[in-house]
């Protein structure tokens, strides 16, 4: 196997991503990242298919055109203060709110790895390897929107796979009050829908899921699993990235 690219060493393929008007592969030119969360509001009236704990769904690409942009969302509760000095706190605005923030470590099919995060402003890049790109760094969780995460579809038989987290950057590290779920969107495709079943306080890092590249299909698996930190997530999945402390 190649060897595996620190994301020092593959920052010049994770540039902070034009928040101008732009052109996708999939066929939406012309329309803006704000119309786009239009259009993803729009596909919550269909059918939303869970994927649990264990289980995993496969989405069949279209042999002609191939996937549109396959959008994650990242949405949680603002966990609700305890006791009565708590209550107050928050109540003057001086509570301690939860930073869950949205990542990915990806593998390309040429053997490069690399992460996409807001901590070392690591947002990728859409039209250009890794194709993935990262919108939005909610630290409340009051934000509609959410953080996104938008993969091109049609670049995905360039993507092995991805797996996708979330950690608490700053806050209590108390994942069963945040009731952080995962959306997973694409134009043409029901919505999926992970949800954390199972809660481990007191660690940061959460893997909620994973996609596969398999035969250029989709696989989406509900992982659910708990790390101390991003190097042992990593080594958990053999990506071999170079991690390095850093703050936003």
């Amino acid at each position: 196997m190649n060897e595996k690219k620190s994301p020092d060493a593959i920052n010049p393929l994770l540039e902070t991503p034009d928040l101008e008007t732009r052109d996708n592969a999939a066929g939406l030119k012309g329309k803006s990242l704000k119309d786009l969360d239009s259009w993803e509001k729009m596909v919550q009236k269909r059918d939303i298919r869970d994927v649990f704990k264990g289980s995993a769904l496969n989405l069949e690409c279209d042999k002609t055109t191939g996937f549109d942009t396959i959008r994650f969302q990242l949405e949680w509760e603002r966990p609700k203060p305890q006791g009565f000095f708590n209550t107050l706190k928050d109540k003057l605005g001086k509570g301690q709110d939860i930073d869950l923030d949205l990542g990915c470590i990806y593998e390309m099919k040429d053997g490069t790895a690399g992460v996409i995060q807001p901590l070392g402003d690591l947002y990728g890049a859409f039209n250009k390897p890794p194709f993935i790109e990262l919108s939005g760094d909610d630290r409340t969780g009051a934000d509609e929107a959410g953080e996104n995460l938008k993969v091109n579809g049609t670049m995905w038989p360039n993507i092995k796979r991805i797996v996708v987290y979330a950690y608490i950057y700053d806050g209590s590290t108390t994942w069963s009050q945040t009731k952080a779920k995962l959306h997973i969107w694409m134009k043409g495709q029901d919505p999926v829908n992970v949800n954390l079943e199972q809660y481990e306080d007191g660690l940061p890092v959460c893997v909620i899921a994973k996609l596969e590249n398999v035969d250029n299909n989709i696989q989406i698996k509900n992982v659910n699993e708990y790390y101390p930190g991003h190097a042992e997530m990593d080594r958990a999945f053999g990506f071999g990235i170079n991690w390095e402390e850093g703050r936003k």
